[in-house]
């Protein structure tokens, strides 16, 4: 079976990316570019001021890279 199209692009913006620069800042600007804490800092922001708490809970199922688990 052929390799899906989006698999095969992926693999490509990947080879570019590690081609120019390290491993984690090629990887870091593959899923979403960077400012991983400043971003998950900005969304934890949001959260609390919309009223997230200590003990309160959230539910992140394959939301993007984990910048606001991070920050929590």
């Amino acid at each position: 079976m052929p390799q899906p199209y989006f698999v095969r692009d992926y693999s490509h913006l990947i080879g570019k990316l590690v081609a120019k620069r390290p491993l984690n800042e090629a990887m870091e600007l593959a899923v979403g570019g960077g400012g991983y804490g400043v971003v998950g800092s900005a969304e934890l922001t949001l959260v609390t001021e919309t009223g997230f708490r200590t003990g309160h809970s959230i539910i992140d199922v394959g939301c993007g890279i984990g910048r606001l688990a991070s920050a929590i």
